[in-house]
C-alpha cells in the first residue's frame, strides 16, 4: 500500500505546529522505509512556497533535499491536471485536493492528510491512524 502525503503533514512538522510530533512520526515512517510514502512534485512545491516565508534559503534547500530523499516523488502529468480540473467540480474539491485525489487513484494509495475536505474522496487517512497501524 502506498500513502500519498499531503502538504499539511510536512508543514505541521517543519513549522512546529500543534501536531508536529504526529507529523514527524509519519515522516519517520517514510524515512525508515516502513511505508511507501509518496509526495507529488506539485505538493512539494506547495510546501516550499509556504516554507520560504519562514526559512532562509539554506534551510529551504535542506528541506527540498529532505523531501526528495524521504518521499518517492510522483510527477503530476498534464493528464492528471486535466482530470483534477474535471473531478474537482463534480466532487466539490479545490484544485490541489483534486490533484491529490487523482494522483492517489493512479497510485492506488491512501491520502494522508489533516484536511477534512478530502473525506469526500473516501481514501483520506488521518496521520494518527497511519501511525497506529505501524507501532
Amino acid at each position: 500500500m502506498s500513502y500519498l502525503i499531503d502538504t499539511n503533514v510536512v508543514l505541521e512538522f517543519i513549522l512546529d505546529r500543534d501536531r508536529q510530533s504526529e507529523a514527524e512520526g509519519v515522516i519517520r515512517l517514510a524515512a525508515d522505509r516502513r511505508i511507501d510514502a509518496v509526495m507529488t512534485d506539485f505538493h512539494m512545491d506547495a510546501v516550499l512556497i509556504v516554507a520560504q516565508r519562514f526559512l532562509d534559503w539554506e534551510r529551504l534547500v535542506k528541506l527540498f533535499l529532505l523531501m526528495a530523499k524521504v518521499f518517492r516523488v510522483y510527477y503530476v502529468s498534464l493528464k492528471d491536471r486535466l482530470a483534477a480540473i474535471k473531478v474537482g467540480g463534480s466532487m466539490g474539491l479545490d484544485y490541489d485536493d483534486a490533484v491529490l485525489y487523482i494522483c492517489a487513484k493512479r497510485l492506488g494509495a491512501h491520502i494522508v492528510s489533516y484536511d477534512r475536505d478530502l473525506d469526500k474522496t473516501g481514501i483520506r487517512m488521518e496521520p494518527g491512524v497511519l501511525l497506529n497501524r505501524f507501532p
